[in-house]
């Protein structure tokens, strides 16, 4: 649990310096973050570019995973009430494993370049 938090602190450091992602939210304890990316549509670009970090739902593993709430975890409820409780179309959710957490951030820095650059995936 310590590399997962010490890694998420890292993640966090580095998400609330960059411009493509906003809102991030983290309670200063364990791994597990959410932030928000700029634009909506950056979002399946961004999540299949990522090459260390897997798209999955979380298992308790110690693997870095990221999920999209909307289309995953909170797919049921209705767009007005996800975004009434803060689930909106831009939110990520990631599980932060105990990997380098500088292969992390590289991961990261490519997705966002990607999305930043208008490649399409």
């Amino acid at each position: 649990m310590r590399q997962h938090e010490k890694n998420a602190k890292v993640v966090v450091a580095y998400l609330n310096d960059e411009d493509g992602g906003t809102d991030v939210f983290y309670p200063g304890r364990g791994g597990m973050i959410s932030f928000r990316l700029t634009d909506e549509t950056w979002i399946n670009p961004f999540l299949q570019s990522l090459s260390l970090i897997q798209f999955a739902e979380s298992l308790g593993g110690v693997e870095s995973l990221m999920t999209y709430p909307a289309t995953q975890t909170h797919a049921d409820f209705p767009e007005e009430i996800r975004t009434a409780n803060g689930v909106c179309n831009r939110l990520l959710r990631f599980s932060v494993g105990i990997e380098n957490s500088n292969d992390l951030i590289q991961d990261l820095q490519q997705a966002i370049k990607l999305v930043k650059e208008g490649v399409r995936i």
